[in-house]
Formats: C-alpha cells, structure tokens, sequence
C-alpha cells in the first residue's frame, strides 16, 4: 500500500503553521503575564511583611532578580510567538517590496476577467451564457 508508506515525496518536513493571534487572544497572553507577575509581587511584599530579616538589601535584591527570571520565564513563549509573527511579517513585506513590478503586471493582466465593459471578461461571458 502506497499511500500508507512512511517514505513518500508528501511526508517532507516543513515549518508549522502559526496561526494569526487574534487581537482577544494577545489581550488573554497579558493578562496571564500580568497576572503572574502582580502574584509574585503580592508574595514578596507578604514574606517581606512578615521576616524582616528579608528586607536586608542583598536579599531583597536577590529577591527581585529570582522574580525577574521568574517573570522572564513566563514571558518567553510569548516573545518568542511574537518574534517569529514578526519575522514573518517582515519577510512578506520585503517579497512585496522586491516583486512590486511583477505583482502590478499579473494585476494588470488579471483585471480583464473582472471587467464589465471587456467582452473577454468572465462576468461578461457569464452574464451572456445565463441570459
């Protein structure tokens, strides 16, 4: 069986497809963000409240950096998604920008099938076959 073979031509690796963050889902991202880190500000203020030796500045220091990495951990995935929306975005600009010539040809050539007044046109040929 062909279509069951590991080894086809159509099992090539290719990149996954990241979906378009919707402007809802980008608000749900930092409101987890956000969330983790008023959390962690609430715990730090509670232990410093309640050990006074915490409030040495050394540990607060060490405190705030180990809150930051903690931060930054969550914060990774979401850069990461944004960077790579990014890229993406770039690199489709830079195709418009470098193919702006030949982009404007085949629209220019493509505009005589929605045309209404060009006989050649495929409104035009349908509207004469359904009349």
């Amino acid at each position: 069986m062909y279509f069951l073979d590991s080894n086809s031509d159509n099992d090539l690796e290719q990149p996954p497809i990241v979906p378009p963050s919707r402007p809802h889902e980008l608000a749900v991202e930092i409101l987890k963000f956000l969330t983790a880190a008023l959390s962690l500000v609430v715990v730090l203020v509670g232990l410093i409240g309640k050990y006074s030796w915490l409030s040495k500045p050394w540990v607060f220091s060490a405190l705030i950096a180990l809150g930051l990495l903690v931060l930054m951990w969550f914060a990774k995935p979401r850069l990461t998604a944004w960077l790579r929306r990014r890229q993406v975005r770039k690199r489709n600009q830079r195709f418009v920008a470098e193919t702006d010539c030949q982009l404007r040809e085949l629209l220019d050539q493509f505009k005589v099938f929605t045309s209404s007044s060009d006989k050649r046109s495929l409104i035009f040929i349908l509207r004469t076959a359904f009349s």
